[in-house]
């Protein structure tokens, strides 16, 4: 884009957003690509237009405009931060982390076990300390689910793909790490004389719960979100992308 006036960038970027690319980012590398395709063009015809010229090769692109380029942004990012992600989180049951994260199950085993078969249902009192701890057991998982949510951007986040496909895809780990056993043990961990069971399969259950929102905790708050510095640092210093 060197050869092209502070105006001409302008009126690039002006055009891509006029052709519904939300993402500062996408915006950006678009811009990039038009204003080298242009540059081309022009080169080897001099005589035309700068506008001429882009509309040339705007018309290269197919009848739905930058909606593919912007889906297939979409879908590169979401990989890597899949990637990225998953491969962290699998040092937690390979050696050497298998040992903390055996050892963080097994306390959280031993103190509900010691717990026991917690809510009778012959006490009518129990039923309401059974609700309260259906309720703190929810608040805790989406704890994790809403509260954590990584770096805020100063600025909104849907303006920038590479930080929306990164909430996105933690939040989906979350889904599956800790509300899908969550919605499990609360919808079976009722049978018999017991309201709530924390021993057996159920305490297994539980504590594998609380272990990998322990785990995500401190991925969410100390891996994941220097993932998505280094990444902004490395590949979209030029936007100047503050991170609260």
């Amino acid at each position: 884009m060197s050869d092209l006036t502070n105006e001409q960038i302008n009126y690039l970027f002006d055009f891509v957003k006029s052709k519904n690319v939300p993402h500062l980012d996408t915006q950006c590398e678009i811009v990039d690509h038009l204003a080298c395709a242009v540059e081309d063009l022009r080169s080897t015809k001099s005589h035309l237009s700068f506008e001429t010229a882009l509309e040339m090769v705007y018309k290269r692109f197919p009848i739905t405009g930058f909606a593919l380029l912007q889906l297939e942004k979409e879908k590169v990012l979401k990989r890597f931060w899949r990637r990225r992600f998953w491969t962290y989180l699998m040092h937690f049951v390979t050696p050497p982390k298998i040992i903390l994260s055996i050892a963080i199950f097994l306390l959280f085993s031993f103190f509900f076990n010691s717990v026991g078969d917690l809510i009778r249902l012959d006490d009518e009192s129990n039923k309401y300390i059974a609700g309260v701890l259906i309720l703190f057991f929810y608040v805790f998982s989406f704890f994790f689910f809403d509260r954590y949510m990584f770096y805020e951007p100063k600025e909104d986040k849907s303006d920038y793909l590479v930080i929306q496909t990164y909430k996105q895809e933690g939040t989906i780990i979350n889904y599956i790490l800790i509300l899908t056993p969550l919605f499990f043990w609360c919808r079976f961990s009722h049978d018999g004389d017991y309201l709530i069971r924390l021993t057996g399969i159920y305490n297994y259950l539980i504590s594998f719960i609380y272990t990998c929102g322990l785990i995500l905790s401190y991925c969410h708050h100390a891996v994941f979100p220097k993932m998505l510095e280094e990444e902004i640092e490395l590949k979209y210093a030029h936007l100047d992308i503050e991170l609260a």
